[in-house]
């Protein structure tokens, strides 16, 4: 939710949440639940086991892509966002690699996740919204 208010600050970085959460005008928190794609709700667990990508020639009509499809809601600022998301393996580069790095060099790595990165769009918006997201360990700490 903080995206649109992070633009418009000075600063590019922060030195802890909190640091973060006190430049922001406005900014809340919100619990995101899984829902149908009606919009009816279904869990609060929103981490997502996708199986993996089995090889082309073992299913000749391949997977039903409504089968593939998440929808989530996330209630916020009065309204409610109704997200409809499709797996996308290309969102994130197979070579992507996070570093951590101290002051004696990399500390922690962590390498591609996959089966986990998503695109779509707010229900009923199609043509006017998009969504990407990552749900390899649940949707905490994303934005929209």
């Amino acid at each position: 939710m903080a995206s649109s208010e992070f633009q418009s600050l000075n600063r590019l970085s922060h030195n802890s949440q909190e640091e973060f959460l006190s430049y922001l005008e406005q900014y809340q928190l919100t619990v995101p639940v899984r829902v149908n794609e009606n919009g009816e709700f279904l869990s609060y667990t929103v981490k997502h086991h996708r199986p993996a990508r089995r090889r082309r020639g073992l299913d000749p009509s391949g997977p039903d892509p409504s089968d593939s499809r998440m929808f989530y809601r996330l209630s916020a600022y009065g309204r409610h966002f109704h997200l409809n998301l499709t797996p996308n393996p290309h969102l994130v580069s197979k070579h992507f690699t996070v570093e951590y790095w101290g002051k004696d060099g990399p500390e922690w790595r962590h390498d591609f996740v996959d089966n986990c990165h998503y695109v779509g769009f707010l229900q009923d918006q199609y043509s006017t919204t998009k969504v990407a997201l990552s749900n390899c360990k649940g949707l905490k700490k994303n934005s929209i």
